[in-house]
């Protein structure tokens, strides 16, 4: 199990946008949610005090399930320092769990930061712990290191 929790624990807005995310879900009525209602397009943004973007949550489609779960598909967190985008979590489908803060998936994951892709199979993401876990087959793609490399090497 590879854990980018060290990486993701700076993202200390994070719980905001998964938080504004629940809100936003739980303001469906029950009715809605045994119907299965279907929310297609969406983006919940999250801003901190001063109006700043901090974060992005999307998807192509949330599907309200019941037990307080909502399958979403086509994932993309996107995260914010400064106006810059500073990160990327993408995944063709997970399930959010309302009551427990959590999302989960055993499909692929793909993390992604300036200098590095985190890819791996089946993820899960505690909002409480502020922990992202890639359950297998993880793979870390370091951007710009050979260079580096070649750049020590001639000196």
């Amino acid at each position: 199990m590879t854990t980018v929790a060290g990486r993701i624990s700076q993202c200390r807005w994070l719980p905001g946008a998964i938080a504004l995310l629940t809100a936003w879900l739980v303001g469906v009525s029950p009715a809605a949610e045994e119907a299965g209602e279907v929310i297609q397009g969406f983006t919940v943004p999250d801003y901190d005090s001063e109006g700043n973007l901090r974060s992005e949550l999307l998807g192509d489609r949330a599907v309200m399930l019941p037990s307080d779960l909502v399958r979403i598909e086509n994932l993309e967190i996107r995260f914010y320092s400064e106006g810059k985008l500073t990160m990327r979590v993408m995944a063709p489908e997970c399930i959010y769990d309302r009551k427990h803060k959590e999302a989960r998936s055993e499909g692929p994951v793909r993390i992604a930061l300036e200098n590095m892709i985190v890819t791996g199979k089946g993820f899960r993401w505690s909002q409480g712990k502020q922990r992202l876990e890639i359950f297998s087959s993880s793979k870390v793609v370091l951007k710009g290191v050979g260079e580096e490399i070649t750049e020590r090497g001639r000196q």
